[in-house]
């Protein structure tokens, strides 16, 4: 705050008085009155030096003089006035709390993306809808792709299955073909060397050969049919499946080459990149607004208090809160009279300093009987630059 106490460096713990006695008894040698010549000019740059801090302070109590003048003009004013005060002051407090918020806030983008959507602002909308759409149709070739994988395998299992069990049917043709031709070989034996009339056996014998062979026939027939619409079915699926992967493949170059561009995984990611750009852009221009309106209603404040001649209009610019609520209005009049106590106690410490030096500088040319021309008009310099009234000192 303006009226913020300023540090000053101070000399703690010990009077000018002490000081200077302690000076004095380190000079040995009384009668070197070149010792006591340089004691004398050295308490003289001290008593100027305070002199300086005493304007310096009597300055500030000046400038804390007209703060407190200005206060009262304020306070004094019309309600009417006050008021159009009040409201723009609370423009401003609105507008500086607006603006302390944006700066505190955290990044909802960092620069390098902020830049690129930046470059690419007009684009950037069709883009995500047409990641969005080749996304979507990524995912449907995929989709897609994995089902005819599916069917081919499906195939190619039933395929091979058919196969295997054509030729287990090929063996047992073998296998059937050789059991009737040792039966029938044996029923022949029996019929020419024996009694026995084996017509029947035969007959029988040859006809369910004749039906196992027929089945087996048929069965070997269906297989092949079977097999070679099996065949038919796998070759179109793997054509299709061969369109599929090509479009897989421009579709998975068409999506790296978006995600590589904008260096993002999915379109839900370069919308959401997209809305915190647009969110920072929002908020920066709110931000300039409040700029352009808070220095409009800066130079408002300014014409309004222009009337009443202020020691320093700008200074309300740093305390707009007390031109709202006249609480604040007390805590500011309360700080400005505590700075002024304090700066009138450093005056009233300095000023006492001052006289004792200069009574000491008295004290030991009277004692020691040292008033030497060059001396005297130095000591009169000091007197007049620091406005000091002592008693006088004898001249030679």
């Amino acid at each position: 705050m303006i009226f913020r106490k300023r540090k000053k460096k101070k000399e703690a713990g010990e009077g000018a008085f002490e000081r200077t006695l302690r000076e004095i008894k380190a000079i040995d040698d009384w009668g070197d009155r070149n010792k006591i010549e340089q004691y004398i000019l050295d308490s003289c740059e001290q008593i100027v030096s305070l002199t300086k801090e005493i304007e310096g302070e009597k300055a500030q109590i000046r400038i804390m003089d007209s703060y407190l003048e200005d206060t009262d003009k304020i306070s004094s004013l019309p309600p009417e006035k006050r008021k159009e005060l009040s409201e723009t002051a609370s423009k401003i407090v609105a507008l500086e709390r607006s603006r302390s918020e944006y700066q505190k806030s955290e990044k909802k983008i960092s620069d390098a993306d902020f830049l690129m959507m930046q470059e690419n602002e007009e684009s950037v909308p069709e883009m995500i809808l047409r990641m969005q759409d080749n996304e979507k149709y990524y995912d449907k070739i995929r989709r897609e792709m994995a089902a005819l994988e599916g069917e081919k395998a499906e195939y190619e299992y039933e395929l091979e299955d058919n196969r295997n069990f054509d030729r287990k049917l090929k063996k047992l043709s073998v296998f059937v073909l050789i059991v009737f031709a040792i039966v029938f070989t044996a029923i022949i034996v029996i019929d020419q060397t024996t009694r026995f009339d084996a017509s029947a056996f035969f007959l029988i014998f040859l006809f369910l050969g004749a039906v196992i062979g027929i089945a087996i026939f048929l069965r070997q027939s269906s297989l092949q049919k079977e097999r070679r619409k099996l065949i038919r079915q796998l070759n179109q699926t793997i054509s299709l499946l061969n369109v599929v992967r090509v479009k897989y493949a421009s579709i998975v170059k068409a999506v790296e080459s978006q995600k590589e561009r904008y260096n993002v995984k999915t379109a839900y990611e370069l919308n959401g990149r997209w809305e915190r750009y647009l969110e920072a852009v929002r908020e920066k221009n709110q931000y300039l607004s409040d700029n352009d309106d808070l220095e409009y209603y800066s130079n408002k404040l300014m014409r309004l208090l222009s009337p009443l001649k202020l020691y320093d209009r700008r200074i309300w610019l740093s305390v707009p809160g007390a031109l709202i609520k006249q609480s604040a209005m007390e805590n500011v009049k309360k700080n400005l009279w505590a700075r002024r106590s304090k700066i009138v106690s450093a005056v009233n410490l300095n000023r006492e300093s001052v006289l004792s030096e200069r009574d000491e500088i008295n004290r030991l040319m009277k004692e020691h009987d040292y008033y030497v021309p060059e001396i005297l008009e130095i000591i009169t310099s000091v007197d007049k630059l620091c406005g000091v009234k002592t008693s006088n000192a004898k001249k030679g």
